[in-house]
């Protein structure tokens, strides 16, 4: 019998996956399927986030930094009180990490930190 997959000629994937030689299904990156499978043919399988700020991924932001998971992808930004030097909000790892303490030059106009105890 010619033709007798679980798949047609174009895959049928699910939501963040894509279609590998029209006969399996991949998550995208950033998304990791179900069943742990790279390739897969179940029709029901769901493809779902990777939460790259925890483990087993644990990205590491540097120093003043915090990871940020969104939907396929994260990424890192400053910790309250720090900035980056270039004025842009986000980077992706820490050797784009420039976070510095915006109290530490132009702006110790007596600000006090209050400490909840």
């Amino acid at each position: 019998m010619q033709g007798s997959s679980l798949l047609p000629a174009s895959c049928n994937c699910p939501p963040n996956a894509s279609c590998v030689n029209n006969s399996h299904c991949t998550c995208n990156s950033g998304y990791i399927s179900r069943s742990g499978q790279t390739l897969f043919t179940f029709p029901l399988e769901t493809c779902n986030d990777i939460n790259e700020c925890e483990p087993p991924y644990s990205v590491y932001c540097g120093s003043n930094a915090a990871c940020h998971n969104v939907a396929g992808s994260f990424h890192c930004h400053c910790v309250p009180g720090y900035r980056l030097q270039s004025g842009e909000e986000r980077f992706s790892n820490s050797s784009e990490n420039t976070c510095q303490d915006t109290n530490s030059s132009k702006t110790t106009q007596g600000k006090k930190e209050v400490s909840a105890g």
